[in-house]
């Protein structure tokens, strides 16, 4: 019994360790301009003007307010380990896409779609960590999301620091600084196919025998049997009340979804009205 046990627990560290690579890439994507944006600028780089600059750093934020608001209703309609592979696959393609950049133009679309991505994995990958978990785990798995979040951004600074200080003197070392993205996406995007689905999630579209061929996976039969009839309960229960309630749509343009997403917007776009503030007196100057 306890050799199963630890079998299931290394299995859900494994799991937690995979779809984390979500969160780290969140960290990760949304830091890497810290270092790169000086050697873009560069005349011999993308020679990028001070409003250029905003927007190269506010894409991906913005990208993100879209994906936050659509990951999660995406991920009730297709399911969690489907999105977490699409996503996977946004993170990789995009990274190298901002890597091999041509032009201004290229890197701020690539960097918007990993922004797409970035707020999607923001709503998907608490929500998987916590219905793959048992109770006794879910707190610890969760707050992986955060430290993981965390450790990307932590991350990519000792990253940049070193092939800034190594590599400085050549300018296109930002292509690298922003392609080694790629490598957690590949783990995330390779990695989900080994991963189950969430059992919750089965359960909502009336997948049952699904619910327990997925718990016997990550918990004793005895544990398996008893959470999927409690999650069969409970998703007969919310079945019968998702019939009253709006349709896909409306769930995206509820009230609170749209409060959100301005608000969001907001503060995502200060970096950039702070760059203008500062140029504005530079501009009048000349």
């Amino acid at each position: 019994m306890k050799n199963k046990d630890n079998s299931h627990r290394r299995y859900l560290t494994l799991v937690s360790w995979i779809t984390g690579m979500g969160s780290l890439l969140f960290g990760y994507n949304t830091a890497v301009v810290n270092g790169a944006l000086g050697f873009m600028a560069k005349p011999s780089q993308l020679n990028l003007s001070p409003f250029a600059q905003g927007v190269v750093s506010s894409g991906l934020t913005l990208g993100a307010a879209f994906g936050a608001v659509f990951g999660s209703p995406l991920s009730d309609k297709i399911g969690r380990k489907k999105l977490l592979i699409w996503l996977g696959t946004l993170f990789t393609v995009f990274a190298l896409g901002c890597g091999f950049a041509p032009n201004t133009g290229f890197l701020i679309a690539s960097r918007f779609i990993l922004g797409l991505a970035v707020g999607a994995a923001s709503a998907v990958v608490p929500v998987y960590l916590a219905e793959i978990a048992p109770a006794s785990e879910r707190g610890k798995m969760v707050s992986m999301n955060q430290f993981l979040i965390v450790f990307g951004q932590f991350l990519v600074f000792v990253v940049n620091a070193i092939l800034g200080s190594l590599f400085g003197s050549n300018a296109g070392i930002w292509r690298v600084m922003v392609s080694l993205a790629t490598i957690p996406g590949i783990v995330l995007w390779f990695g989900m196919y080994a991963m189950p689905e969430s059992p919750r999630w089965y359960a909502t579209k009336g997948k049952f025998g699904e619910v327990l061929q997925v718990l016997q996976k990550i918990r004793t039969k005895a544990q398996a049997e008893a959470e999927a009839k409690e999650i069969e309960k409970k998703a007969k229960i919310d079945l019968a009340a998702a019939e009253e309630q709006a349709s896909f749509g409306c769930i995206i343009f509820r009230t609170d979804n749209v409060k959100f997403f301005c608000i969001t917007v907001l503060l995502l776009f200060s970096p950039f009205l702070r760059q203008n503030k500062r140029d504005g007196p530079q501009r009048q100057s000349n």
